[in-house]
C-alpha cells in the first residue's frame, strides 16, 4: 500500500518544524513507518543547495532562486520521497511546493503560474495529500524566532514587507494550489494547533 504524504507550511516562527516532528511521532503512534524531511534539504544535493539559498551571500534573482529550490525539491522526491511511500511509509515535510508560491512565486514577483509550472515537474509523482497552513501575523513569528534562537538565515532577514506579503502570498496561493489545504490560526498554544492538525488529517491518515 502506498504511503501518504503530508507537508507543513507557513510564514517565519509559525512552528512548523514542531508540528512536523509533533505529527510523523503520532503516525509512529499509530503503528505505521513515518519519515521527516525537510524542504530544501534531506539529500546531500539538496543540503548543499540549502545552504547556499540560507546561508550564501553571492545575489541572485528570485526566477534563480526559485529554480535552485525545485532543484533541491525533485532530488528530494526522487531520492527520499518516491522510495517512502512506494514502500508504504508517511512522508512528513517541513514545508513542499506551497511555499515557492508563497516566496519566489508571491513576495518575489515570479508569479504563480510560472511557478506551478516549474513545481509540478519537481513534484512529479509526489503530490501531497494534504497540506497544513500554519497562518500567523508576521510580527509574532519573528517574535518568536528573536526568542527561541540568536540570529536569522539569508530569507529569514528580508525585510517586514517582503515577509507581509510571504503571508499574503500563502493565503492566495492556497486557493490555486491543486492539492488540499488546510489552514490553521498559529497564533493559538501549540497544543491546540496540534489537535486542529490532526483533526484535518482524520480523513488520510
Amino acid at each position: 500500500m502506498r504511503g501518504l504524504i503530508i507537508a507543513v507550511e507557513g510564514v517565519e516562527g509559525a512552528g512548523k518544524s514542531t508540528l512536523a516532528e509533533a505529527i510523523a511521532r503520532r503516525v509512529e503512534e499509530q503503528g505505521h513507518p513515518a519519515v521527516l524531511l525537510r524542504d530544501p534539504g534531506g539529500t546531500a544535493l539538496g543540503e548543499k543547495i540549502r545552504a547556499i539559498l540560507l546561508k550564501g551571500e553571492d545575489p541572485r534573482s528570485p526566477v534563480a532562486e526559485a529554480f535552485l529550490f525545485m532543484a533541491a525539491r525533485r532530488q528530494l522526491v526522487d531520492e527520499r520521497i518516491l522510495p517512502a511511500v512506494e514502500a508504504g511509509e508517511t512522508v512528513v515535510l517541513d514545508r513542499f511546493l506551497l511555499s515557492s508560491l508563497a516566496y519566489q512565486g508571491v513576495a518575489g514577483g515570479v508569479g504563480m503560474d510560472a511557478v506551478l509550472e516549474m513545481g509540478r515537474i519537481a513534484v512529479g509523482d509526489a503530490a501531497p495529500d494534504i497540506t497544513i497552513l500554519l497562518d500567523l501575523p508576521i510580527e509574532e513569528g519573528f517574535r518568536r524566532i528573536s526568542a527561541g534562537r540568536s540570529g536569522t538565515d539569508k530569507i529569514e532577514g528580508r525585510g517586514a514587507e517582503y515577509h507581509k506579503a510571504v503571508r499574503e502570498g500563502f493565503l492566495l496561493s492556497r486557493r490555486r494550489y491543486p492539492w488540499p489545504v488546510a489552514t490553521i490560526d498559529a497564533a493559538r498554544p501549540f497544543k491546540e494547533v496540534l489537535a486542529a492538525a490532526l483533526e484535518a488529517l482524520v480523513d488520510v491518515l
